[in-house]
């Protein structure tokens, strides 16, 4: 009696046991397949970056960012059909090739210049601006710049403000005379390339110096204009693509998942997972075949939504979803 007890304690242990392990095996195939298609995707948005960097539009900054989207379907070893479900993989990459001061803004109607950002969504691709122009002049508007060794912007007026232009056919920038009576040259001026604007009268936004003003202005001019480039008035915003970013540097995170922009979180993606199995068996043989279709009872493909949002609103992308997966066995008798 003994003897049949512990072969009945045997098969319980290995019956536990056993589907414990199964699970567990499942669970590592699954997340294998998971982290292979998403080193796949983080490699492939480097790469994308990296060519749209170098061999895109001629613009001032030769830089590309790129988030790359693609729904996938992840099977499930323990189902006997690997039916699983479709996820979303995602990975960004932005690349500055060169960031150089020759080639400058000059037409400021030209929209066709201005930074981007480009989602490529199951090879479908689209962009927005993510800057446009702006302007500050001489005396309406106060600005600040960043000094070494100084943590805070500092208050600059105009009248410390001049024209950098070194050669006639070199770009003109802005400079701030620190010491004109300084021995060491380096310590006379200080070039600058950034602004800080004040939101609200308290908190302070950084902007790209793209230009300078008057257009007749050389070398030593006193300036009256500062050429902007301008976040908040892209088609995205990019301080705005990621949570809790603080926007206005007050030290409280500014972006919710109210307000945020760009590619929306994958809880508010609408990946609609509708699945048709069918089996066949013909009377008389020992095959049977089972075919599964991510398709709904008229047929229709599944349609998987995600969402951009702009300063615009919410823009919805569909994307068809196919797949059919067809096995066969044989069934013993």
């Amino acid at each position: 009696m003994a003897y049949f007890n512990k072969k009945a304690q045997t098969l319980t242990e290995l019956a536990t046991f056993g589907s414990i392990l199964l699970l567990v095996l499942s669970f590592l195939i699954s997340y294998g397949v998971r982290y292979n298609y998403q080193q796949d995707m983080q490699m492939a948005a480097f790469r994308t970056a990296l060519s749209e960097a170098y061999n895109g539009p001629a613009r001032p900054d030769a830089s590309a960012s790129v988030v790359l989207l693609k729904d996938k379907h992840i099977p499930d070893p323990r189902d006997m059909f690997g039916a699983g479900s479709v996820v979303p993989v995602q990975a960004s990459a932005e690349v500055i090739w060169g960031n150089t001061l020759q080639d400058k803004y000059t037409d400021l109607t030209d929209y066709s210049t201005l930074p981007r950002k480009k989602y490529v969504i199951n090879g479908k691709e689209y962009e927005y601006r993510t800057a446009g122009f702006g302007f500050i002049t001489s005396p309406a508007n106060q600005f600040y710049v960043m000094f070494p060794n100084n943590p805070d912007p500092q208050l600059l007026t105009w009248n410390k403000l001049r024209c950098y232009q070194p050669t006639e056919d070199s770009p003109k920038q802005a400079m701030i005379l620190l010491n004109p009576e300084a021995a060491d040259a380096d310590k006379q001026k200080e070039i600058i390339s950034e602004v800080y604007l004040k939101w609200g009268g308290i908190s302070f936004v950084k902007y790209q110096v793209i230009g300078v003003g008057p257009d007749s202005a050389v070398n030593g001019d006193l300036l009256t204009r500062l050429n902007l480039l301008s976040p908040d008035s892209g088609e995205i915003n990019p301080n705005y693509t990621q949570l809790n970013n603080d926007v206005n540097n007050d030290g409280i995170p500014d972006v919710t998942p109210a307000n945020i922009q760009g590619l929306l979180l994958e809880d508010e993606q609408n990946i609609r997972r509708s699945g048709k199995l069918t089996i066949e068996e013909t009377p008389g043989t020992s095959a049977s075949t089972a075919a599964y279709s991510f398709k709904d009872e008229a047929g229709n493909p599944t349609t998987i939504t995600h969402k951009i949002r702009s300063r615009s609103g919410v823009e919805n992308i569909n994307s068809p979803f196919e797949r059919n997966r067809v096995s066969e066995w044989k069934i013993t008798k």
